[in-house]
């Protein structure tokens, strides 16, 4: 079966591709909202004076639960800086290649992950491929199974996990980054089929990414002298807002896609679910939340993502998800880790789920499009 269909043949299968959804959204966006903002560059100013003041504090005090709620707070504003990154990766906020590649060593290397690998990674091959077989961030299929992997997936992840509410979960960010920042250096191709779809880096890009693994230690060399060279301070004052940070972050990126279906062609409505959380939330997180509207529009201004959610709820409700977080969080404990179940919930504008598409399936191949083109069940 090949995955090239035109726009009509989609539609009829029930799948349409990001132009047809764009097409229809894009008229009815204010022109300003594809401009650049950079004001946004003061939140990642604001978090990160946050972030390093909050690090001294932590290393003037010695009570443990007051250092504890230190580093959550410190954990916060790391993610933040996060959420700041990744609008900057996508050059919402500022257009200069220069300026845009400082901060993002410098948001990025805070939280471990080198800047190149997040943009090869994520900006050129998981936004061309969410959610179908050449996506790096989706579920695993059985063939790219072995021990280890089951072993990381079981320790780091929700699905199935045999330890409910397990926190070594809050560290699947970090075992992505150092998984994926050392495999951009391993030689051959066999390690490709170790996990989900891996891509290759040319040698320029590994050696970019040793300068800003050069710099990742230089930050936290930093870290280890404002916590006084002591070990243990260092560790009160970086491990905790790490922890924080990445599960605060996988929170997120868990719920966009991995309560979706694979498909061999890309439908960003039916690969991607947004997840709504309090206006206030959503302001400090940079709207981060509206990971659908995202996929559509990366460069938009991402304040105008809930114009984009509106719309979206007007021109295809049936075909939009868009779920509270802690329901989407609380779904993930119950998908398996395997990707032998595969399943979209779509919801109506309501918020009420209107029909699923499921697979009982345990096989590496994606849902096909004919696959796809199936009669609507209820969910229970």
């Amino acid at each position: 079966m090949t995955a090239k269909h035109n726009g009509e043949d989609l539609a009829s299968f029930g799948l349409m591709s990001r132009g047809a959804y764009v097409q229809a959204i894009r008229p009815l966006l204010p022109a300003e909202a594809f401009q650049t903002c950079p004001g946004k560059l003061w939140g990642v100013a604001i978090h990160s004076v946050l972030f390093f003041a909050g690090i001294v504090a932590i290393a003037h005090v010695e009570v443990w639960w007051l250092r504890l709620l230190l580093g959550i707070a410190v954990g916060h504003s790391l993610a933040c800086l996060a959420f700041f990154g990744h609008d900057l990766s996508h050059s919402s906020v500022v257009r200069s290649r220069s300026i845009k590649y400082a901060l993002e060593v410098w948001v990025w290397g805070l939280r471990l992950m080198p800047a190149t690998v997040w943009r090869r990674l994520h900006n050129q091959v998981h936004h061309a491929n969410s959610n179908t077989p050449n996506d790096t961030d989706r579920h695993c299929f059985p063939s790219e199974l072995n021990w280890w992997m089951r072993a990381l997936g079981y320790t780091f992840t929700p699905f199935k996990n045999p330890v409910r509410w397990s926190p070594l979960v809050l560290l699947a960010f970090v075992a992505y980054t150092l998984g994926n920042t050392v495999t951009a250096f391993l030689p051959g191709r066999n390690w490709r089929h170790n996990g989900p779809y891996r891509v290759a880096f040319l040698a320029k890009q590994r050696l970019r990414i040793l300068f800003e693994v050069l710099m990742i230690v230089v930050f936290q060399l930093g870290i280890f002298a404002l916590a006084g060279f002591d070990l243990a301070t260092y560790a009160w004052c970086y491990l905790p807002a790490l922890a924080v940070s990445s599960g605060l972050t996988m929170m997120y990126i868990f719920t966009n896609h991995y309560l979706n279906i694979i498909t061999e062609v890309e439908d960003p409505l039916l690969g991607t679910t947004s997840v709504a959380v309090p206006k206030a939330i959503d302001w400090l997180h940079a709207h981060f939340s509206y990971h659908t509207e995202h996929h559509l529009f990366p460069s938009l201004n991402s304040s105008y993502y809930p114009l984009v959610c509106r719309l979206l709820m007007e021109k295809f409700p049936d075909r939009y998800n868009r779920i509270g977080l802690g329901a989407a969080w609380r779904q993930l404990w119950h998908m398996p880790f395997d990707g032998e179940v595969v399943q979209a919930t779509l919801l109506t504008n309501t918020g009420h789920p209107s029909r699923s598409v499921a697979k009982m399936r345990n096989t590496d191949a994606p849902l096909s499009v004919e696959e796809c083109a199936v009669e609507p069940t209820a969910i229970h």
